[in-house]
């Protein structure tokens, strides 16, 4: 959302060298230092794996 990818469906539209490119500046902001809490800032790998997700969501219907 910091990015704004707002859905599941919008993820799975891009591609990962895109993504990457809407990541890193966030990443590296205040912001996204504290929203990682420390841990790396994501790669490629990781983002190509969340597209990857993004692409198995489904939405639930109430029954």
């Amino acid at each position: 959302v910091a990015c704004g990818v707002e859905t599941p469906e919008e993820l799975a539209e891009f591609d990962a060298e895109t993504l990457l490119a809407l990541v890193e500046p966030f990443a590296q902001s205040v912001e996204g230092q504290r929203v990682l809490r420390r841990a790396p800032a994501p790669d490629l790998n990781e983002v190509t794996d969340w597209i990857r997700w993004a692409g198995h969501t489904r939405k639930l219907k109430v029954a």
